[in-house]
């Protein structure tokens, strides 16, 4: 699982008259998940340090506790580690002394069931055009009143293959071959492009795949979307 940054401060940059703790705390910088879903029994570790006005660690101490209902989720309060109980959303913050990072929304849901995409197999596009396809991947669950959301789903171009960057005739949104998204209440969507003044390919293969928790295959993944260019 992947994590990124953000800097949680309680002023804005470029002020000298920053707001402190005692203990001379301006802000927490915390390190999150690229997604924000967990399913049953699944643990994430959550983890934050604190930062004075030149943006340099304080040693201090930090707690996480959640407001909502620990049906849904456990929090332990030192190390930031989280796990899914229940079906539901709950929020998690951290803290140091009076200093507050922001709620962060968690969700559980079950274990996706299934993984499909769209356009099925197959989708024909016109060779001139710049916007190639929407691909959409589908996780699904057997509890058909419950959506899987915050999940996370790979798209990759796996032909055909190019050599350089500059050499590419297309590409997914954001200027890359391969790229993991989340999964809403609706599906996971990101957009094949091809890249104008290129030669137009005949056809690309976009793989999807997703895991569980425990790091098996969603059933049905991988699963394969074939764009087919054609000339007007």
């Amino acid at each position: 699982m992947r994590y990124w940054r953000l800097t949680l401060a309680l002023l804005l940059a470029g002020c000298s008259n920053l707001a402190q703790n005692s203990a001379g705390v301006v802000g927490l910088e915390l390190v999150l998940p690229d997604c924000f879903g967990l399913e049953p029994q699944q643990s994430i570790r959550l983890s934050a340090r604190a930062i004075d006005q030149a943006g340099d660690s304080v040693n201090a101490a930090i707690y996480w506790w959640s407001p909502d209902s620990l049906h849904v989720l456990s929090v332990d309060s030192v190390s930031g580690t989280i796990q899914g109980i229940g079906l539901g959303t709950a929020q998690v913050r951290a803290r140091t002394s009076s200093i507050y990072s922001e709620f962060l929304s968690f969700t559980v849901t079950p274990r996706p069931d299934t993984l499909f995409s769209a356009p099925f197999e197959k989708r024909v596009v016109a060779g001139s055009a710049a916007t190639a396809a929407g691909v959409i991947a589908h996780l699904t669950t057997s509890r058909r009143d419950t959506a899987v959301v915050g999940r996370p789903v790979e798209f990759s171009v796996v032909f055909p293959s190019f050599a350089t960057a500059s050499a590419r005739t297309v590409e997914l949104a954001g200027h890359v071959l391969h790229k993991s998204i989340c999964s809403t209440t609706a599906n996971a969507t990101l957009q094949l492009l091809r890249i104008v003044g290129t030669a137009t390919p005949d056809s690309v293969l976009v793989e999807v795949t997703a895991v569980r928790a425990d790091s098996t295959p969603v059933p049905g993944s991988p699963d394969t979307v074939t764009v087919v260019f054609h000339s007007p």
